[in-house]
């Protein structure tokens, strides 16, 4: 009888430390499958989504760099011919970049309708700015005797639109940031968890074993 109750007790004394084991083991992988679906969603979806989102500044930059190099060229047709096809191909460029931001922030639920709707009026000031230039190179070509004070002076509304366009890729990119700094802290504490429960997964095995 005696016997019987020693051998339960070191069954019991056994199963409890092993039981403990795999719970933390279990617990340990279970937090790595969480780290590596937050990496992946960094890597994959937020990372590229912050660059395409600073790549509209560059959108812009070059769209007016265009438009000066357009306007300084007044009553060289030649030269203002292949700018305009330069804006044209950079116009193409901006719009479908964009459009891969809209796609991106529609289908993430962690940000909210304000942010999608800075990212629409995105589109429409740039087409209102395009608007603006396209009218303003008609003109200019119609009347090569305007100045270049005058060019740009026909181009202040649409140099409006690219203000407010700077404006909104700004609000989009800080809540992408916030979204990205969020996921980051929660993948170090994910860590730490994991980490700790390998720890007592050693010790408890150590434990066990003396």
């Amino acid at each position: 009888m005696n016997n019987w109750n020693i051998q339960n007790l070191l069954r019991i004394g056994f199963a409890i430390p092993l039981t403990m084991i795999i719970l933390m083991g279990s617990f340990a992988y279970w937090q790595f499958g969480i780290i590596d679906q937050d990496v992946s969603m960094m890597a994959d979806s937020d990372t590229p989504l912050m660059l395409k989102i600073n790549s509209v500044e560059s959108g812009i930059l070059t769209l007016r760099r265009y438009e000066k190099d357009f306007l300084l060229n007044i009553g060289k047709p030649e030269k203002q011919k292949s700018y305009l096809a330069k804006f044209a191909d950079q116009v193409k460029m901006s719009q479908e970049n964009i459009k891969e931001i809209q796609t991106a922030i529609a289908g993430d639920d962690e940000l909210d309708r304000a942010i999608l709707k800075a990212s629409q009026q995105l589109t429409l000031d740039l087409n209102n700015y395009v608007k603006v230039f396209d009218s303003v190179a008609a003109r200019i070509q119609a009347d090569p005797s305007l100045t270049i004070p005058q060019a740009n002076k026909l181009m202040a509304e649409g140099k409006a639109y690219t203000y407010n366009m700077e404006k909104n890729r700004l609000f989009i990119l800080q809540a992408v940031e916030e979204m990205f700094t969020t996921t980051v802290a929660a993948t170090k504490e994910s860590l730490i968890f994991a980490e700790n429960s390998i720890i007592g997964s050693i010790l408890t095995t150590l434990v066990l074993i003396l």
